[in-house]
């Protein structure tokens, strides 16, 4: 053989010696590289949504504490000796749904009429501040229990049904709820 053959031939050996060490040695461990990488990123991820789940559960813990003393401090039953401040609040919400209002105590609806004040409350306004006035109700510190409810619109002008108050509107509707508001039958004083 001559020397530029053998010069071909070693060149050609070297340039396959060095295609199978890229090939099978290089690409390979490229491969492994890339699929550990992303194995670890995926691992990562993991963690970091675990992390944020602990936290979230963490602060959900601290709000459930939260709400659990505010709910063990808050006093559903009104408390003996105290119709008044009930009529007060009651008086509050109508006058900021503005809403004209009336508030008579009537006889307890129970058996045991010391558990529970009854609570006739006449309403003028708009139907909008009617529904207002019902969502303020309903948020109230106390259990207010509605017996009945019932609703008219002012179709003709026929007199003023609440003292004080302007005369109605057509349009407007006139509100008569029942509400019996339930109370300890022993002072907390």
């Amino acid at each position: 053989m001559n020397f530029r053959r053998k010069t071909y031939y070693l060149a050609g050996a070297f340039i396959l010696l060095i295609a199978l060490i890229v090939g099978l040695g290089i690409f390979p461990v490229v491969s492994q590289i890339n699929s550990q990488s992303q194995e670890l990123a995926h691992q990562k991820q993991l963690i970091d949504s675990f992390f944020r789940n602990w936290q979230d559960s963490a602060t959900a813990e601290k709000d459930y504490q939260e709400i659990k003393n505010q709910l063990s401090q808050a006093q559903a039953i009104l408390p003996a000796q105290q119709a008044i401040d009930y009529i007060l609040m009651v008086e509050k919400f109508a006058q900021a749904t503005n809403n004209d209002h009336s508030i008579t105590v009537t006889a307890a609806n129970s058996a045991d009429a010391s558990a529970n004040l009854g609570f006739q409350i006449v309403l003028r306004g708009s139907f909008p501040d009617l529904i207002k006035f019902l969502v303020h109700l309903e948020n109230a510190p106390y259990y207010s229990n509605v017996k009945s409810f019932q609703v008219s619109r002012v179709s003709r002008l026929n007199g003023n049904q609440i003292k004080g108050a302007e005369e109605p509107q057509i349009g407007e509707v006139n509100s008569l709820l029942n509400v019996a508001v339930y109370q300890n039958a022993t002072s907390t004083n």
